[in-house]
């Protein structure tokens, strides 16, 4: 799957996003076994169409595939970062706040400082804009 994934990433590079998420929608397919045994794994799929959904400014299709991804595996940081950064571009700056703290609890336990960090500086913009 290692091979698929690369492959996947250079379509994107190479700006062929729908050939590139047709590959991610069939690795879904075909590994569906993996959201029980590997949730992390099978979780990154989403978050792999997301980004796509981001290079092509669908930002409503990119918060809905971080879900999907949350949905799998809600313990990821970084997933919930992105997709407080997506709804915050969608005007949905509650929802966003509410990912960003849950994104900074779990940075905080894993020990990830400069995601942290991040997120604390995301949080003190959205505050100071109030």
């Amino acid at each position: 799957m290692a091979g698929t994934f690369s492959n996947k990433r250079m379509l994107v590079k190479q700006g062929k996003f729908e050939q590139a998420r047709l590959s991610i929608e069939r690795a879904i397919d075909l590994s569906s076994y993996l959201r029980t045994i590997q949730p992390r794994a099978y979780s990154d799929f989403y978050s792999n169409l997301a980004f796509i959904d981001l290079k092509q400014d669908r930002l409503e299709d990119a918060a809905a595939h971080y879900k999907m991804s949350l949905d799998v595996f809600e313990n990821f940081a970084l997933t919930h970062f992105r997709l407080a950064d997506t709804l915050i571009k969608l005007g949905k700056v509650d929802e966003a706040k509410a990912h960003l703290r849950r994104a900074f609890e779990i940075a905080e336990i894993k020990k990830n400082d400069k995601l942290a960090a991040d997120i604390l500086h995301m949080l003190d913009s959205l505050n100071e804009k109030k």
